[in-house]
């Protein structure tokens, strides 16, 4: 049996920004996903595939057949974008897929499914590795994106990461604030669409290039925040800038707007998590239990 595990992730600044070369600083969860592959001898190659929740409960199982046709799915759209995923993996390295071979693949997520943490781009990173191809090149041939998840799959930290010609650029990062205690996350209880979100951001017109630069500071600013106040600083001035160029509300603005500290968006606008600086709010998530490695104060 073949086993391979990757990390969930939360994308801290540059959201959206970071598909137009902004350097973005991301961290990797604690929670993420597994993937285990069985194989036995059989007469003509099939597929069966088995996906788990955070729970135990299977929410998607699928079998398909040598060339990956799809026999029979409990949902066939989930059973067609696996299908896409597999078949270019196949196509990268045809060999790690081999004839006259039975597979049987469980996936285990660790997080609520619509947590948004990253159910997508841990499996893109899983299946990389098990078919020993590039994570990236399959990232942007199946489910396309900048690719900082993927990225944040096999970290082990805190990270940079941005695109220079198209091209990923990852550098592990010491990010440990003093003031930790005082950085929560929180879900909204919302979900967003990131490719209709992505597709939105494209249509808008601003100056790009202001942006971007304006971002790559902002980030370089959180990085070197040695107070609590100075943070909190560069989350309110990162929320004016994209909000200016989304040309849409502020997440404290609605969703908590009574809250004493600094409140920032995380990935996609008005969905899944936000970034809490200051004081604690019901049901949110103390950094060091969400971030992978943290490093304690």
């Amino acid at each position: 049996m073949q086993k391979f595990r990757a990390n969930g992730k939360l994308l801290l600044t540059a959201e959206y920004l970071v598909l137009d070369g902004a350097r973005a600083l991301a961290v990797p969860t604690s929670l993420g996903q597994t993937l285990q592959v069985q194989t036995s001898a059989a007469n003509q190659r099939k597929l069966e595939w088995k996906s788990f929740n955070h729970d135990g409960s299977l929410w998607f199982e699928a079998l398909f057949d040598k060339n990956l046709q799809v026999i029979h799915a409990s949902n066939p759209e989930v059973a067609e974008r696996l299908q896409k995923l597999m078949g270019f993996a196949v196509q990268l390295n045809p060999s790690f897929y081999a004839d006259a071979m039975w597979y049987e693949v469980e996936t285990h997520l660790e997080f609520h499914r619509e947590w948004g943490l990253g159910s997508s781009s841990t499996l893109v990173s899983l299946v990389a590795r098990w078919a020993d191809v590039d994570a990236f090149e399959l990232l942007q041939n199946t489910f396309g994106g900048s690719g900082y998840d993927v990225a944040c799959a096999t970290a082990t930290g805190p990270i940079t990461y941005r695109l220079e010609n198209g091209n990923p650029v990852v550098e592990a990062v010491d990010f440990a604030p003093s003031f930790q205690d005082k950085l929560r996350f929180l879900y909204t209880g919302q979900k967003q669409l990131s490719n209709k979100e992505v597709t939105r951001y494209r249509d808008l017109t601003f100056d790009k290039t202001s942006a971007v630069a304006k971002v790559n500071m902002l980030t370089q600013a959180l990085l070197k925040a040695t107070s609590l106040e100075e943070f909190q600083k560069v989350l309110d001035d990162h929320e004016s800038v994209l909000s200016g160029i989304l040309n849409l509300p502020k997440a404290k603005n609605t969703l908590l707007p009574n809250y004493g500290g600094s409140v920032k968006s995380l990935g996609a606008w008005g969905g899944d998590f936000v970034l809490l600086a200051g004081e604690s709010a019901e049901g949110d998530i103390p950094y060091a239990e969400m971030v992978l490695n943290a490093k304690p104060i």
